[in-house]
Protein backbone atom coordinates (compact mmCIF):
# COMPACT_ATOMS: atom_id res chain seq x y z
CA UNK A 1 0.00 0.00 0.00
CA UNK A 2 1.52 3.57 -1.12
CA UNK A 3 2.01 6.15 1.53
CA UNK A 4 -0.76 8.74 0.20
CA UNK A 5 -3.79 5.91 0.06
CA UNK A 6 -2.47 4.99 3.34
CA UNK A 7 -2.48 8.61 4.41
CA UNK A 8 -6.12 8.73 2.61
CA UNK A 9 -7.67 5.85 3.62
CA UNK A 10 -5.99 6.86 7.57
CA UNK A 11 -6.65 10.24 8.08
CA UNK A 12 -7.46 10.82 11.56
CA UNK A 13 -4.57 9.03 12.24
CA UNK A 14 -2.50 11.19 10.46
CA UNK A 15 -3.88 14.09 11.26
CA UNK A 16 -2.79 12.82 15.24
CA UNK A 17 0.48 12.49 13.87
CA UNK A 18 1.10 15.55 12.37
CA UNK A 19 -0.31 17.21 15.92
CA UNK A 20 2.45 14.79 17.76
CA UNK A 21 5.13 16.07 15.48
CA UNK A 22 4.21 19.60 16.16
CA UNK A 23 4.14 19.52 19.44
CA UNK A 24 7.27 17.41 20.22
CA UNK A 25 8.98 19.39 17.08
CA UNK A 26 8.54 22.71 18.84
CA UNK A 27 9.51 21.48 21.90
CA UNK A 28 12.54 20.16 20.78
CA UNK A 29 13.30 22.77 19.01
CA UNK A 30 13.27 25.19 21.80
CA UNK A 31 15.35 22.83 23.91
CA UNK A 32 17.65 20.92 21.86
CA UNK A 33 21.27 21.93 22.54
CA UNK A 34 22.74 25.03 20.29
CA UNK A 35 26.29 25.93 19.54
CA UNK A 36 28.18 27.34 17.20
CA UNK A 37 29.70 24.67 15.67
CA UNK A 38 29.13 21.19 15.90
CA UNK A 39 31.78 18.87 18.06
CA UNK A 40 33.74 17.71 15.24
CA UNK A 41 36.03 14.90 16.52
CA UNK A 42 39.70 15.23 15.08
CA UNK A 43 40.72 11.65 16.28
CA UNK A 44 43.46 13.51 18.06
CA UNK A 45 44.95 14.21 21.65
CA UNK A 46 47.45 16.65 22.57
CA UNK A 47 50.12 15.79 25.52
CA UNK A 48 51.39 19.02 27.45
CA UNK A 49 54.11 19.17 30.01
CA UNK A 50 55.91 22.28 31.42
CA UNK A 51 59.29 22.44 33.00
CA UNK A 52 60.35 26.08 33.14
CA UNK A 53 63.94 26.96 32.28
CA UNK A 54 64.93 23.35 30.92
CA UNK A 55 66.55 22.98 27.36
CA UNK A 56 64.69 21.40 24.38
CA UNK A 57 67.62 18.71 24.54
CA UNK A 58 66.57 17.86 28.52
CA UNK A 59 63.21 18.16 27.92
CA UNK A 60 63.16 15.51 25.61
CA UNK A 61 65.27 13.13 27.47
CA UNK A 62 63.89 13.75 30.86
CA UNK A 63 59.89 14.13 29.82
CA UNK A 64 59.08 13.31 26.10
CA UNK A 65 60.68 9.89 25.89
CA UNK A 66 59.32 9.01 29.42
CA UNK A 67 55.56 9.91 28.29
CA UNK A 68 56.05 8.04 24.89
CA UNK A 69 57.62 4.51 26.18
CA UNK A 70 54.12 4.40 27.88
CA UNK A 71 51.49 5.87 25.65
CA UNK A 72 52.94 4.28 22.49
CA UNK A 73 51.45 1.08 23.57
CA UNK A 74 48.39 1.98 23.35
CA UNK A 75 46.26 0.12 20.47
CA UNK A 76 44.94 2.00 17.69
CA UNK A 77 47.63 4.54 17.04
CA UNK A 78 48.19 6.16 13.86
CA UNK A 79 51.12 8.19 14.80
CA UNK A 80 52.71 10.23 17.54
CA UNK A 81 55.06 13.05 16.70
CA UNK A 82 56.39 15.24 19.82
CA UNK A 83 57.83 18.57 19.98
CA UNK A 84 60.19 20.41 22.81
CA UNK A 85 61.23 23.44 23.57
CA UNK A 86 62.46 25.66 26.01
CA UNK A 87 60.64 23.99 29.20
CA UNK A 88 58.02 22.76 27.25
CA UNK A 89 57.38 19.40 25.87
CA UNK A 90 54.18 18.75 23.43
CA UNK A 91 52.71 15.44 22.24
CA UNK A 92 50.41 15.25 19.56
CA UNK A 93 48.89 11.79 18.98
CA UNK A 94 46.96 10.79 16.33
CA UNK A 95 44.50 8.01 16.47
CA UNK A 96 43.39 5.54 13.45
CA UNK A 97 40.12 6.40 11.75
CA UNK A 98 38.70 3.63 12.87
CA UNK A 99 39.26 3.93 16.69
CA UNK A 100 36.89 4.41 19.68
CA UNK A 101 38.11 7.99 20.68
CA UNK A 102 35.95 7.30 23.85
CA UNK A 103 38.79 4.04 25.22
CA UNK A 104 41.27 5.85 23.46
CA UNK A 105 41.10 8.74 25.55
CA UNK A 106 40.29 6.63 28.81
CA UNK A 107 43.48 4.39 28.09
CA UNK A 108 45.89 7.65 27.31
CA UNK A 109 44.22 8.68 30.79
CA UNK A 110 45.83 5.41 32.59
CA UNK A 111 49.14 5.17 30.97
CA UNK A 112 49.85 8.87 31.62
CA UNK A 113 48.84 7.66 35.21
CA UNK A 114 51.19 5.67 35.32
CA UNK A 115 54.37 7.71 34.70
CA UNK A 116 55.82 8.64 38.12
CA UNK A 117 59.76 9.39 37.35
CA UNK A 118 58.81 12.74 35.94
CA UNK A 119 61.11 15.91 37.08
CA UNK A 120 59.52 16.71 40.48
CA UNK A 121 59.85 20.26 39.15
CA UNK A 122 57.91 19.42 36.18
CA UNK A 123 54.04 19.81 36.09
CA UNK A 124 51.83 16.55 35.33
CA UNK A 125 50.83 15.79 32.13
CA UNK A 126 47.75 17.86 30.80
CA UNK A 127 45.99 16.05 28.22
CA UNK A 128 43.60 17.47 25.82
CA UNK A 129 41.09 15.66 23.54
CA UNK A 130 41.25 17.44 20.10
CA UNK A 131 37.60 18.40 19.36
CA UNK A 132 35.47 21.99 17.98
CA UNK A 133 34.53 22.22 21.44
CA UNK A 134 37.93 22.24 22.72
CA UNK A 135 39.26 24.51 20.92
CA UNK A 136 37.11 26.94 19.88
CA UNK A 137 35.59 29.37 22.64
CA UNK A 138 31.95 30.24 22.13
CA UNK A 139 33.02 34.13 23.55
CA UNK A 140 36.11 36.39 24.64
CA UNK A 141 35.64 38.97 27.48
CA UNK A 142 38.25 41.11 28.05
CA UNK A 143 38.54 43.25 31.69
CA UNK A 144 40.39 45.96 32.13
CA UNK A 145 40.67 49.49 34.13
CA UNK A 146 43.08 51.26 36.09
CA UNK A 147 44.04 48.69 38.30
CA UNK A 148 47.24 47.29 38.83
CA UNK A 149 48.68 44.28 37.63
CA UNK A 150 48.27 42.14 41.22
CA UNK A 151 44.97 43.68 41.58
CA UNK A 152 43.22 42.57 37.83
CA UNK A 153 44.54 39.43 38.29
CA UNK A 154 42.86 39.00 41.35
CA UNK A 155 39.77 40.31 40.06
CA UNK A 156 40.31 37.93 36.71
CA UNK A 157 40.27 35.17 38.95
CA UNK A 158 37.35 36.55 41.10
CA UNK A 159 35.40 36.74 37.81
CA UNK A 160 36.61 33.58 36.36
CA UNK A 161 34.94 31.78 39.47
CA UNK A 162 31.58 33.32 38.78
CA UNK A 163 31.68 32.63 35.11
CA UNK A 164 32.00 28.58 36.20
CA UNK A 165 29.01 28.79 37.93
CA UNK A 166 27.23 29.70 34.86
CA UNK A 167 25.22 26.36 33.74
CA UNK A 168 26.82 24.79 30.82
CA UNK A 169 30.10 26.51 30.85
CA UNK A 170 32.92 23.85 30.81
CA UNK A 171 35.83 26.14 31.62
CA UNK A 172 37.39 29.36 31.70
CA UNK A 173 41.06 30.08 30.74
CA UNK A 174 42.44 33.18 31.38
CA UNK A 175 44.79 35.11 29.82
CA UNK A 176 47.14 38.11 29.82
CA UNK A 177 47.69 38.02 33.68
CA UNK A 178 51.13 37.74 35.21
CA UNK A 179 51.79 35.87 38.16
CA UNK A 180 53.73 36.67 41.41
CA UNK A 181 57.54 35.75 41.17
CA UNK A 182 60.02 35.40 44.48
CA UNK A 183 63.63 35.97 43.34
CA UNK A 184 66.38 35.44 44.92
CA UNK A 185 69.64 37.54 43.30
CA UNK A 186 72.45 36.02 44.99
CA UNK A 187 75.47 37.95 45.23
CA UNK A 188 78.95 36.24 44.27
CA UNK A 189 81.56 37.62 45.94
CA UNK A 190 79.38 37.27 49.58
CA UNK A 191 79.27 33.48 48.18
CA UNK A 192 82.77 33.06 48.00
CA UNK A 193 83.12 34.84 51.07
CA UNK A 194 81.13 32.47 53.03
CA UNK A 195 81.83 29.37 51.07
CA UNK A 196 78.63 28.51 49.43
CA UNK A 197 77.82 28.00 46.20
CA UNK A 198 74.45 28.84 44.34
CA UNK A 199 73.24 24.74 44.79
CA UNK A 200 73.49 25.30 48.87
CA UNK A 201 70.93 28.21 48.60
CA UNK A 202 68.17 25.71 46.42
CA UNK A 203 68.90 23.12 48.38
CA UNK A 204 67.98 25.34 51.84
CA UNK A 205 65.37 26.44 49.84
CA UNK A 206 63.82 23.72 49.00
CA UNK A 207 64.14 21.37 52.02
CA UNK A 208 62.47 24.31 53.19
CA UNK A 209 59.67 25.30 51.35
CA UNK A 210 57.80 22.36 51.69
CA UNK A 211 54.28 20.87 54.33
CA UNK A 212 55.22 17.20 55.23
CA UNK A 213 52.78 14.59 56.99
CA UNK A 214 53.92 13.26 60.43
CA UNK A 215 51.44 10.87 60.60
CA UNK A 216 48.54 10.96 63.47
CA UNK A 217 48.62 11.18 67.19
CA UNK A 218 45.80 9.50 69.23
CA UNK A 219 44.56 11.48 72.44
CA UNK A 220 41.67 9.81 74.26
CA UNK A 221 39.05 8.90 71.92
CA UNK A 222 40.02 11.69 69.43
CA UNK A 223 42.68 10.95 66.34
CA UNK A 224 44.51 14.06 65.33
CA UNK A 225 46.35 14.50 61.73
CA UNK A 226 49.90 15.90 62.37
CA UNK A 227 51.39 17.80 59.45
CA UNK A 228 54.98 19.95 59.48
CA UNK A 229 53.89 23.61 57.96
CA UNK A 230 56.91 24.87 55.94
CA UNK A 231 55.83 26.97 52.74
CA UNK A 232 57.33 30.37 52.86
CA UNK A 233 54.53 33.13 52.97
CA UNK A 234 56.69 36.35 52.72
CA UNK A 235 60.25 37.52 51.07
CA UNK A 236 60.91 38.04 54.91
CA UNK A 237 61.07 34.47 56.10
CA UNK A 238 63.03 33.12 53.12
CA UNK A 239 65.86 36.24 53.61
CA UNK A 240 66.10 34.91 57.68
CA UNK A 241 66.64 31.16 56.23
CA UNK A 242 69.61 29.92 57.89
CA UNK A 243 71.82 28.03 54.83
CA UNK A 244 74.72 27.11 57.17
CA UNK A 245 76.72 28.36 60.38
CA UNK A 246 80.49 29.88 60.04
CA UNK A 247 83.06 28.66 61.79
CA UNK A 248 82.23 30.77 64.52
CA UNK A 249 79.01 29.58 65.22
CA UNK A 250 77.37 32.39 63.83
CA UNK A 251 74.15 31.25 61.35
CA UNK A 252 74.67 32.24 57.68
CA UNK A 253 71.06 33.12 56.66
CA UNK A 254 70.01 33.54 52.47
CA UNK A 255 69.79 37.21 53.55
CA UNK A 256 73.36 37.73 54.07
CA UNK A 257 74.53 36.29 50.66
CA UNK A 258 71.42 37.42 48.42
CA UNK A 259 68.93 39.64 47.95
CA UNK A 260 64.53 38.68 47.80
CA UNK A 261 62.54 40.33 46.19
CA UNK A 262 58.44 39.77 45.02
CA UNK A 263 58.12 40.88 40.90
CA UNK A 264 56.11 39.61 38.68
CA UNK A 265 56.67 36.81 35.97
CA UNK A 266 57.59 38.13 32.19
CA UNK A 267 54.65 38.68 30.11
CA UNK A 268 54.21 36.22 27.52
CA UNK A 269 50.89 37.34 26.34
CA UNK A 270 49.75 41.09 26.23
CA UNK A 271 46.15 41.91 26.59
CA UNK A 272 44.44 44.98 25.36
CA UNK A 273 41.19 46.82 25.51
CA UNK A 274 40.76 50.49 23.83
CA UNK A 275 44.38 50.16 23.83
CA UNK A 276 44.71 49.92 27.32
CA UNK A 277 46.70 46.73 29.40
CA UNK A 278 43.30 44.31 30.08
CA UNK A 279 43.07 40.94 30.85
CA UNK A 280 41.30 38.56 28.30
CA UNK A 281 38.82 35.05 29.78
CA UNK A 282 38.20 32.50 27.08
CA UNK A 283 34.65 30.39 28.02
CA UNK A 284 33.68 27.13 26.96
CA UNK A 285 30.44 25.35 26.76
CA UNK A 286 29.52 21.81 27.20
CA UNK A 287 28.26 19.57 24.86
CA UNK A 288 24.81 19.85 25.89
CA UNK A 289 24.40 23.81 26.21
CA UNK A 290 22.56 26.40 24.87
CA UNK A 291 24.78 28.90 23.29
CA UNK A 292 22.20 31.52 23.18
CA UNK A 293 21.49 31.04 26.59
CA UNK A 294 24.85 30.87 28.26
CA UNK A 295 25.63 33.63 26.23
CA UNK A 296 22.68 35.44 27.94
CA UNK A 297 23.79 34.25 31.45
CA UNK A 298 27.20 35.35 30.69
CA UNK A 299 26.25 39.00 30.04
CA UNK A 300 23.89 39.04 32.76
CA UNK A 301 26.88 38.18 35.56
CA UNK A 302 29.17 40.10 33.45
CA UNK A 303 26.96 43.16 33.87
CA UNK A 304 26.20 42.54 37.65
CA UNK A 305 29.83 41.69 38.69
CA UNK A 306 31.02 45.13 36.63
CA UNK A 307 28.61 46.83 38.76
CA UNK A 308 30.57 45.69 42.16
CA UNK A 309 33.96 46.99 41.41
CA UNK A 310 34.18 50.76 40.31
CA UNK A 311 36.22 51.61 37.81
CA UNK A 312 35.94 47.95 36.10
CA UNK A 313 35.61 47.73 32.78
CA UNK A 314 34.35 44.08 31.21
CA UNK A 315 33.52 44.19 27.18
CA UNK A 316 32.20 40.70 25.48
CA UNK A 317 33.56 40.36 22.36
CA UNK A 318 33.39 37.21 19.46
CA UNK A 319 30.05 36.12 20.83
CA UNK A 320 29.46 32.93 19.17
CA UNK A 321 25.99 33.14 19.87
CA UNK A 322 25.40 36.14 17.35
CA UNK A 323 25.84 33.77 13.96
CA UNK A 324 23.46 30.52 15.38
CA UNK A 325 21.00 33.69 16.41
CA UNK A 326 21.34 35.13 12.40
CA UNK A 327 21.23 31.64 11.08
CA UNK A 328 17.98 31.37 13.04
CA UNK A 329 16.71 33.99 11.68
CA UNK A 330 17.38 33.51 7.94
CA UNK A 331 15.80 30.13 8.32
CA UNK A 332 12.86 31.19 10.01
CA UNK A 333 11.74 34.60 7.88
CA UNK A 334 12.57 32.50 4.76
CA UNK A 335 10.62 29.74 5.97
CA UNK A 336 7.76 31.89 7.01
CA UNK A 337 7.98 34.00 2.93
CA UNK A 338 7.62 30.24 1.99
CA UNK A 339 4.49 29.74 3.44
CA UNK A 340 2.96 32.40 2.07
CA UNK A 341 3.68 32.31 -0.95
CA UNK A 342 2.74 28.70 -1.44
CA UNK A 343 -0.62 29.73 0.26
CA UNK A 344 -1.54 32.16 -1.90
CA UNK A 345 -0.13 30.86 -4.90
CA UNK A 346 -2.13 27.89 -4.86
CA UNK A 347 -5.15 29.51 -3.30
CA UNK A 348 -5.73 31.45 -6.50
CA UNK A 349 -5.99 27.63 -8.47
CA UNK A 350 -6.87 25.39 -5.67
CA UNK A 351 -9.09 26.90 -3.24
CA UNK A 352 -7.71 27.89 0.40
CA UNK A 353 -8.64 24.40 2.16
CA UNK A 354 -6.08 22.68 -0.17
CA UNK A 355 -3.29 25.54 -0.27
CA UNK A 356 -3.44 25.29 3.62
CA UNK A 357 -2.82 21.56 3.52
CA UNK A 358 0.46 22.51 1.27
CA UNK A 359 1.80 25.28 3.06
CA UNK A 360 1.15 23.01 6.10
CA UNK A 361 3.79 20.87 5.16
CA UNK A 362 6.62 22.70 5.29
CA UNK A 363 6.93 23.34 9.20
CA UNK A 364 6.03 19.88 9.20
CA UNK A 365 9.31 18.99 7.47
CA UNK A 366 11.44 21.20 9.37
CA UNK A 367 9.86 20.18 13.20
CA UNK A 368 10.20 16.32 12.24
CA UNK A 369 13.93 17.10 11.13
CA UNK A 370 14.04 18.46 14.50
CA UNK A 371 13.54 15.95 16.32
CA UNK A 372 15.23 13.38 13.97
CA UNK A 373 18.65 15.69 14.47
CA UNK A 374 17.98 15.48 18.61
CA UNK A 375 17.94 11.62 17.98
CA UNK A 376 20.81 11.60 16.78
CA UNK A 377 22.53 13.74 18.63
CA UNK A 378 23.24 16.38 15.83
CA UNK A 379 22.89 19.57 17.27
CA UNK A 380 21.10 23.05 16.26
CA UNK A 381 24.87 24.61 14.90
CA UNK A 382 25.73 26.87 11.77
CA UNK A 383 26.21 24.22 9.53
CA UNK A 384 22.82 21.82 10.52
CA UNK A 385 21.25 25.65 10.42
CA UNK A 386 22.69 26.64 6.64
CA UNK A 387 21.98 23.01 5.61
CA UNK A 388 18.06 23.32 6.11
CA UNK A 389 18.48 26.62 4.61
CA UNK A 390 19.44 24.98 1.35
CA UNK A 391 16.75 22.56 1.18
CA UNK A 392 13.83 25.06 1.86
CA UNK A 393 13.06 25.70 -1.37
CA UNK A 394 13.15 21.76 -2.14
CA UNK A 395 10.58 21.27 0.54
CA UNK A 396 8.38 24.22 -1.07
CA UNK A 397 8.61 22.66 -3.94
CA UNK A 398 7.83 19.29 -1.98
CA UNK A 399 4.58 21.03 -0.77
CA UNK A 400 2.96 21.82 -4.18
Amino acid sequence: MSIPKFSIENSKLINMIMVIVFVFGIFTMLNMPKEEMPAVEFGAFIIIVSYRGVSPLEMEQLVAKKIEDYILQIENIDYASTTCREGLAVIYVSMLPNADIDKAWDDLTTELEKVKDLPDDASDPTIIRMNMREINEICTISIGGDFSPDAIREIADDFKDELLNVENVSKVDIYGTQEKQIWVEADSTKLDQYGLTLNDLINAINMRNMNVPAGTIKFGRAEFIIRTIGEFESTEQIADLIVKMDPNGRAVRIGNVAEVTETLEERTKIGKLNRKPAVNLEIYQMADGNIIKIMKDVRKVSNAFQEKIEGLIIEVRNDGSKEVNDSLRVLGRNAIIGIILVFFTLMLFIGWKNALFAAWGIPFSFLFAFILMNYFDITMNNLSLFALILVLGMIVDDAI
